[in-house]
């Protein structure tokens, strides 16, 4: 029988009663039997029952010294047998034992930490170093003064064999308490524990997406909107024209407006583009906007006449032409304090964007329905 086996079967007969598969003895038996194992005297709670406690003292591995630390910990209470036939007796017993499940969660979530950290680290940490560290830490967590504990109360049998008084110990298939020391069960474990801390990065990356692209959409929902309302600020004449200013010629745009939206706005901004009939290619394609002295009011006509820098794009329309022909597309309007009204913009940059955010959402939604399967 090798080491782990014995040392599962030393933690076998009490914790099987803590696990919920029912152990057996008579008061006075049961009694000597759990004292044996609390105190670690293997042999002696071996011949006291029907489990093969042996080797078990004197064994000074990690394993070991959990086990019986594990058992030091354990309080608990015999009641008055109550017999049932001349060979069998039931003894109830009330157990305080430590309780693994939240300290093994507490524990690998720490170790799983030093576990990713060692990845970079030029010799990682092997499966045996991390189990060792598994053990002491669990050793640890067991003996700390307000260390989680559960209490169950277990009818205990105490059956005549061969004219021996045994503690009988029926075979049990799952307990979930001793799997600490079954083999896989570390990397089990720290799977568990990355899989849960890869969905809860998971939910975070989802919700920070969702932020951003509840943000986006409203952009683009707002720029449609804008679209068909800026239609309702008219631009009914607009020209393009070299002026003679002394000596200089300056460009000059001069545009005609109807503000037949309900805002008062103070700044337009405008798209312009300066074609001739017969050519594909523009003279000047350019963004442009005028801050309005006293702004317009809904239903006013203005017309403006906005002298461009001789130095920028529209000082390099041609002087010599009688066919030029601005067509200008309102984009934004802002009302007064800078509050933006109207923006018919939305980028191509934020579409692309939205765009891949809704590819990243789909795959990191994936995913974590993923690891929700696996769980």
């Amino acid at each position: 029988m090798g080491v782990r086996a014995r040392l599962v079967s030393g933690m076998l007969a009490l914790l099987l009663l803590i696990g919920g598969c029912g152990q057996v003895d008579a008061a006075g038996l049961v009694e000597e039997y759990l004292t044996a194992l609390t105190i670690g005297d293997f042999d002696r709670a071996a011949q006291l029952s029907t489990e093969a406690l042996v080797e078990l003292n004197g064994d000074d591995s990690a394993e070991a010294r959990f086990v019986q630390t594990y058992l030091a910990q354990v309080r608990f209470t015999v009641r008055e047998a109550q017999k049932e036939d001349d060979d069998r007796y039931r003894v109830p017993v009330e157990l305080i034992a430590p309780d693994l499940r939240p300290i093994v969660g507490r524990v690998l979530a720490n170790l799983l930490g030093e576990a990713f950290a060692s990845a970079f680290m030029l010799t990682p940490l092997d499966e045996k170093t991390m189990t060792q560290r598994l053990v002491d830490s669990l050793t640890a967590e067991i003996t700390r003064s307000d260390a989680s504990t559960i209490t169950v109360e277990r009818t205990v049998m105490v059956e005549r064999i061969d004219g021996q008084w045994k503690v009988t110990t029926p075979v049990f298939a799952e307990s979930g308490l001793l799997d600490i020391f079954d083999d896989g069960f570390l990397a089990n474990s720290y799977a568990e524990e990355s899989r849960a801390r890869r969905a809860e990065s998971l939910r975070r990356r989802i919700a920070a997406i969702e932020e951003q692209l509840t943000e986006l959409r409203r952009d683009r929902e707002f720029a449609e909107q804008s679209r068909s309302k800026l239609s309702k600020f008219v631009v009914s004449n607009a020209k393009f024209y070299w002026a003679v200013d002394g000596w200089w010629e300056e460009p000059v745009i001069e545009l005609t407006v109807q503000n037949n939206t309900e805002f008062p706005v103070a700044r337009a901004y405008f798209h312009g583009r300066l074609v001739s009939p017969g050519r594909s290619v523009p003279w000047v394609e350019e963004d442009f906007n005028y801050a309005i002295p006293g702004g317009i009011e809904p239903g006013e006509i203005q017309t403006w006449k906005l002298v461009a820098n001789s130095f920028s794009t529209w000082g390099s329309a041609p002087r010599d032409r009688d066919d030029l022909i601005l067509e200008v597309e309102v984009t934004r309007l802002d009302g007064p304090n800078d509050q933006v009204l109207l923006d018919a913009e939305f980028p191509d940059y934020k579409a692309e964007w939205l765009a891949d955010l809704e590819a990243d959402l789909a795959e990191l939604q994936e995913e974590l329905r993923a690891l929700r399967t696996e769980e």
